[in-house]
């Protein structure tokens, strides 16, 4: 059977956040990112997570239904996520150099 979502009503522990990338071509770096930066992200993990980049067919994409109140709503979680937490972007060009450089900040 599939697995169901359930949703989470207690406090997160949730203290940092890693977004990470990685490339052959990268030279290790670790930057914490400001705010904007860290929005920027909340607000593009969650368009992921409801499938609001997909392309469903040919000349159709995910719908999406909008509203003020809602786009209120996620700027507003966006700003609450981000506010107590540091972000960091990671890039190596492997997952052990990315990890390394992890390390730090854990």
């Amino acid at each position: 059977s599939m697995p169901t979502w359930e949703n989470f009503e207690g406090e997160t522990n949730i203290d940092l956040v890693i977004v990470p990338a990685i490339d052959g071509n990268f030279d290790p770096s670790l930057v914490e990112m400001g705010d904007f930066e860290s929005g920027f992200q909340v607000l593009h993990s969650l368009q992921n997570y409801f499938l609001l980049n997909e392309l469903l067919a040919i000349g159709h994409v995910m719908p999406m239904v909008d509203t003020e109140e809602l786009r209120a709503t996620r700027a507003d979680f966006a700003e609450r996520f981000v506010a107590p937490r540091k972000f960091y972007m990671v890039r190596a060009a492997n997952p052990q150099a990315l990890m390394d450089e992890v390390e730090k900040v854990l």
